[in-house]
């Protein structure tokens, strides 16, 4: 997890480096690391870095001959990739994925960003076209938020860093709190903060910064066309193949990583695929309440966890921690989340990162598989 800010003067004034850091000083938590800072006239690029992949020489903004880029996720296939761009004949200075994207636009321009398979939100400045490239993620797993009026236009990886700017101010965005008490989300690219929004998932933004121009493109979208064509033979091979095949590609980390266990199916799935697709031992973490039988599974995370040959932490949550925690969860969030699953995920995270840099879990499998 890393965070990053951008700024563009539309007035053309220079962008403001102290205004810059104190936006990127509110999500200091996400990339801990490492920082750095590009500006060029009025635009204006901050990164805090968590260093997951090449520590030493991946330190961003990152330049390759007028190229600049923020990049917070991962790219997963980012090893296939760096190859077929080699075969290309391009030269790669570093073991980074973020290089990876800056080659890949170099090549293809913004029609390379469907090749990505990974977790990103990023801003590439291109210097000699003076055009800024914003994408986000098919699914929306890495953040992106925007706040632009007549002479501003400002990219932040948390809604906190927007507020920091002087000319954003915290007002309630009305019509959406309603939205949010009827379906307890806010739908489409809207927030509870007037006038800033969510960049959308599967969409990539062209800026020209010469005239403020922009062509918005949506380059994935969920595909629910039925396939009646094949066995359910086929389809449950097919699922195992992209389980493991997206396991093993979520393993690619310089640094210890593990997995999130709660016993159940999702999670069991991802730590015994880990376990056995891993070249070390994985470190698993389970979080448990104290009430009984009814209100523990921790004995089902422990039997996988054995199975898996996986180190395993447990953590038991006590009512004082869900007081203790709510103003943290609060300043983190931003806005209102219904799930009451937040507090132990948090707790089990807070548990994890005493521990290891990265985890894998079971989220959204649910969602896919009507759970």
């Amino acid at each position: 997890m890393c965070g990053f800010v951008g700024l563009i003067n539309k007035n053309h004034k220079a962008a403001e480096p102290v205004i810059m850091r104190a936006m990127a000083e509110t999500i200091r938590h996400r990339g801990p690391d490492d920082e750095g800072q590009y500006l060029d006239g009025p635009l204006g690029l901050f990164h805090k870095r968590l260093s997951i992949i090449d520590l030493a020489t991946g330190h961003q903004p990152m330049e390759d001959d007028g190229l600049v880029i923020v990049f917070n996720g991962e790219i997963y296939n980012y090893v296939e990739l760096r190859n077929d761009l080699i075969r290309l004949g391009y030269v790669f200075h570093t073991s980074s994925d973020t290089e990876v994207i800056l080659k890949l636009y170099r090549h293809y321009g913004a029609e390379g960003i469907p090749l990505l398979n990974g977790m990103f939100a990023f801003i590439l400045y291109d210097r000699s076209k003076q055009e800024l490239l914003v994408a986000r993620d098919h699914f929306g797993i890495k953040p992106l938020y925007y706040f632009e009026n007549d002479n501003l236009l400002l990219f932040a990886s948390e809604i906190k860093a927007l507020l920091a700017h002087p000319d954003v101010k915290a007002e309630v965005n009305y019509p959406m709190l309603n939205e949010y008490f009827v379906f307890q989300f806010v739908v489409g690219n809207d927030t509870l903060f007037k006038g800033i929004k969510k960049f959308m998932p599967g969409c990539y933004t062209q800026y020209n910064l010469k005239d403020f121009s922009r062509k918005t493109v949506q380059y994935w979208e969920p595909n629910f066309k039925i396939d009646l064509y094949h066995t359910e033979e086929y389809f449950a091979c097919e699922l195992g193949r992209l389980l493991e095949e997206t396991v093993k590609w979520q393993l690619r980390s310089d640094v210890p990583l593990g997995t999130y266990l709660s016993g159940g199916l999702d999670s069991s799935l991802v730590t015994m695929l880990a376990a056995r697709l891993s070249d070390q031992p994985i470190a698993s973490f389970t979080g448990a309440f104290g009430e009984g039988p009814a209100f523990d599974e921790s004995r089902y995370a422990a039997i996988v966890a054995e199975k898996a040959g996986a180190k395993h932490h447990v953590i038991y949550m006590k009512p004082q921690d869900f007081v203790d925690a709510m103003p943290t969860l609060i300043y983190h969030l931003d806005e209102p989340v219904a799930g009451p699953g937040l507090f132990p995920q948090y707790m089990v995270s807070k548990l994890a990162a005493q521990n290891v840099k990265v985890i894998l879990g079971g989220q959204g499998g649910d969602e896919i598989f009507s759970g």
